[in-house]
């Protein structure tokens, strides 16, 4: 207890930005629902998979590595999979992140700069939002930041146990994502350009070929998906612009105008300045100087420029997330430019602005804490799931990935992955194939077809359903034909058409409470008359009780009561009023079993009969 309590007096402020850090992130983890890219962490991770299927997910249908997935996988097998846990992850990386930059920059200049970065860091929007995302960016930050710390700590003290940690850490980098290997190439380019000058450097080099040997070894998993993503020849990505790389660094840097411009002009002065230090005739005696110059430099030069220069010269990957492996260089750029200056009241003043306006942007005017922003799938499949009848198909664009969404449901394995016109093109060429179905869109696509397509649709099908949810969509149609079918006075229901029934003898029994549901049917509208013969056993009520049931169509329920149990079944009678032209379902639920005193009371049900009477 004693050294805890020195500990927090001995770095109160650390502490405070931790604490603040950790209230940020954590504070309404799930509030938002797990968009596309979630999603699809969602259904890679799920613990009932088996690793064929995991690998098969991870190499076919995401472009991320093995270790983040697996990461998740072992965690959700032991906490429970869901969003909260896979954001759980995140958010916990984020938040040691910070503690590591404290540590680096403590390293790189003292302890009140650390502060000052760690500071900066626990308040960036961008590095909250993703630290509150089922994806990889605050786990790539994290091992970039640990192995530049790493680093500085073998520049220090050349031991073997250091050269260990510090090839695992670098070896770590891209097994968060690809383009984490720019940032080992920023290291390794850092780490031979320090030692090229240094006396010892040719007795080290046992260690330097041990260091390449780890990180070869962390690497070559990442082969498979490196020539899988070699093979894409085209993206979803904007084209290359000025505008465009200029919104990704404006987000990535909090989408606070002034304190874009303080760090963009503290990363070109540090840029400038790191350069004309390597190139003076003399290089200063500061070994840390030395190091923070050649970091700036090949940070920025690799991954801010290899990225830009990849763009422009062939498929362009300008995302904003795609650059935060970059974050942490604009903030070290600050504090170096700070550091240089050494005005207490500067550092101060500068501080606090970018802290206060970033709060300020993110709680006050982006209400992120409040405000719903990604796509509410899950909300949409929840009235889907409702609304859904048992049989008819499910199509979307996204089918594949979203089927997760609909696990342990009905629903689940009844989606088909295809756009909404190729689905219709497909049948209008067969009109055979025309039945119900539902489909649903999102993610920045909204409901929209050809005109010919839509024409098809109107002509040929009744909206039943319709959906509507923060940047996604839901439709139900019910084919004309189906309507104009079941006009008829007789209609066909017994027994047989419900699920899952099986009779034996002249009986359907249920043993226990549940519910059997009926096959679709189109209702004329009007008057009918359901009959059911139903009996409750033992003969002799139980607690004075015999079996109860609760009959429904759809959502609404028609009839509750007690079943007869005289051997000479009573029918129960009821008269339904039918006033649209939407699909129907019965469903007969079992309420009361019970075994009790060697008495166990049952349900048994002879027949069931529907019929249009006015």
């Amino acid at each position: 207890m004693k050294r805890i309590v020195k500990w927090l007096n001995t770095n109160k402020w650390l502490f405070l930005i931790l604490i603040t850090g950790a209230i940020l992130r954590f504070y309404k983890l799930d509030f938002q629902e797990p968009w596309l890219d979630e999603i699809s962490t969602l259904q890679v991770t799920d613990p009932t998979l088996t690793f064929s299927e995991t690998n098969w997910l991870i190499m076919n249908r995401d472009g991320f590595p093995h270790f983040y997935f697996l990461s998740l996988k072992f965690l959700s097998s032991i906490i429970g999979h869901n969003i909260f846990t896979l954001r759980l992850f995140s958010a916990f990386f984020g938040l040691i992140t910070i503690f590591y930059v404290y540590k680096l920059l403590k390293e790189l200049f003292s302890k009140e700069y650390g502060y000052v970065g760690a500071a900066l860091l626990s308040v960036n929007s961008f590095h909250i939002y993703h630290s509150q995302e089922a994806r990889c960016y605050t786990l790539l930050v994290f091992f970039v930041v640990f192995a530049t710390y790493w680093l500085m700590i073998y520049l220090k003290d050349k031991t073997l146990k250091n050269i260990i940690i510090l090839g695992v850490a670098i070896g770590l980098i891209p097994n968060a994502h690809p383009l984490g290997f720019l940032n080992v190439a920023v290291i390794g380019l850092t780490l031979f350009a320090v030692l090229l000058f240094q006396k010892d450097v040719k007795a080290k080099f046992n260690q330097l070929l041990l260091l390449f040997f780890i990180i070869v070894l962390f690497s070559l998993p990442l082969l498979p998906k490196l020539l899988a993503l070699s093979n894409i020849q085209s993206f979803w990505i904007p084209e290359l612009s000025f505008e465009t790389t200029q919104n990704a660094f404006f987000e990535l840097l909090g989408n606070v105008k002034s304190n874009f411009y303080i760090y963009v002009v503290s990363l070109i002065s540090a840029v400038i300045i790191s350069t004309f230090y390597i190139f003076k005739s003399k290089v200063s005696k500061n070994s840390n100087l030395k190091t923070i110059n050649y970091l700036i430099i090949f940070w920025f030069a690799i991954n801010i420029g290899v990225i830009i220069l990849k763009s422009y010269i062939s498929i362009s990957i300008i995302l904003n997330r795609y650059f935060i492996g970059s974050l942490v260089l604009f903030i070290l750029s600050f504090v170096y430019i700070l550091f240089l200056i050494k005005k207490r009241w500067i550092t101060m003043v500068f501080t606090c602005f970018i802290i206060i306006s970033s709060l300020w942007y993110l709680i006050l005017q982006n209400k992120y804490y409040e405000t719903i922003t990604k796509t509410q799938f899950s909300q949409l499949s929840n009235e889907i799931i409702k609304k859904h009848n048992n049989q008819d198909k499910i199509y979307s664009a996204y089918g594949f990935v979203t089927n997760i969404l609909f696990k342990n449901t009905s629903c689940y394995r009844k989606m088909r992955e295809i756009t909404f016109d190729d689905y219709l093109n497909s049948i209008r060429i067969n009109p055979n194939q025309i039945e119900s179905f539902w489909y649903f869109d999102g993610n920045f696509r909204p409901f929209s077809l050809t005109t010919e397509n839509q024409i098809f649709l109107e002509e040929n099908f009744i909206l039943n359903e319709k959906i509507e949810k923060k940047d996604c969509w839901a439709r139900h149609y019910i084919p004309k034909n189906e309507i104009s079918k079941n006009k008829n006075e007789t209609i066909s229901l017994t027994i047989e058409d419900f699920e899952n029934v099986k009779i034996e003898g002249n009986m359907y029994y249920l043993f226990q409470n549940g519910t059997i549901k009926s096959k679709v049917l189109y209702l004329k509208q009007g008057t009918y008359e359901l009959e059911i013969e139903a009996i409750s056993y033992p003969k002799q009520p139980i607690n004075n009780e015999n079996a109860i049931i609760e009959v429904k169509v759809n959502e609404y329920k028609i009839w509750k009561g007690q079943v007869s149990n005289e051997e000479k079944i009573k029918p129960i009678i009821n008269k339904i009023e039918i006033n649209d032209n939407s699909p129907k379902v019965f469903s007969i639920s079992y309420l009361n079993d019970i075994y009790e005193n060697d008495k166990d009371r049952n349900l048994g049900i002879k027949n069931i009969n529907l019929k249009r009477i006015k």
